[in-house]
């Protein structure tokens, strides 16, 4: 390989090491989702969301991991939990 080819291959290395490591940081939000963990480890999506909104609730255990915060739009209004927060209690 001549010098060339491999500045060009280091650059396209940092640059997806640098994407992929971005999206890691972000958590349960970096995909579009609404941004908090269940105590099983896994990230709610939409679907699971729209659940614990006709619950009512969070469920205990959830994170947030959302750079905003974590909304949750109920009957009873809006629940929100914090980046870094868990929800410990009903």
């Amino acid at each position: 390989m001549t010098t060339s080819a491999l500045f060009r291959l280091a650059i396209l290395a940092s640059i997806f090491l640098s994407a992929t490591s971005a999206q890691a940081a972000d958590g349960c939000s970096s995909r579009g989702g609404p941004g908090y963990r269940l105590t099983n480890g896994k990230c709610v999506g939409w679907a699971q969301h729209e659940k614990h909104k006709a619950i009512g609730d969070f469920p205990i255990g959830a994170a947030c991991e959302h750079p905003n915060g974590c909304g949750l739009e109920t009957a009873d209004g809006v629940k929100r939990l914090e980046r870094g927060e868990v929800k410990t209690s009903q």
